[in-house]
């Protein structure tokens, strides 16, 4: 099992940016993002939830919706898509079903660029509505790009390094 070497950088008070390796070139990276089998093997933005995709219209002005589950039960994030850019970027709103707050529609961007074998993967939330959401989407968007980078190492070696 690979340890991704993550970077977290917050620009302003309402964006974070999370910069990893990733060891899949970036076709297969963009395809774990817009996948339904594969977005429920890796996005997990806290030890022990799993991802549940109830819907996922991969095209620009389609709409997705994940369940993250967990002890505290479903979060869910819905949004549509803006851009489309395929094996390098993605671009979606993201808006948390209310809980005990409302959340604001933010936007997510999903960069991935080829680095030797493999890629570097970009994602930046942005518009967040305060620094106190920034901070604590940190953790979860870290958690969930570790588990990716993990996921597509472990692929790779059950595979032989072949795609």
């Amino acid at each position: 099992m690979i340890k991704p070497n993550l970077v977290c950088r917050t620009p302003d008070d309402t964006t974070l940016v999370v910069e990893c390796r990733m060891p899949s070139p970036p076709e297969r990276v963009y395809r774990a993002w817009t996948t339904a089998s594969d977005l429920e093997r890796w996005m997990c933005p806290e030890p022990g939830m799993k991802a549940h995709v109830r819907a996922l219209d991969v095209r620009v002005g389609g709409e997705y919706e994940i369940a993250l589950i967990g002890e505290e039960g479903p979060h869910v994030a819905k949004g549509r898509y803006l851009v489309l850019e395929p094996h390098h970027r993605i671009e979606m709103t993201w808006k948390w079903e209310p809980g005990e707050r409302e959340y604001p529609e933010t936007v997510l961007t999903i960069e991935v660029e080829p680095d030797g074998a493999g890629s570097l993967l970009r994602l930046t939330h942005a518009k967040l509505d305060t620094v106190e959401s920034r901070d604590a989407h940190i953790g979860g968007w870290s958690e969930a790009v570790r588990c990716l980078a993990e996921w597509l190492g472990d692929e790779a070696v059950s595979a032989g390094g072949a795609r």
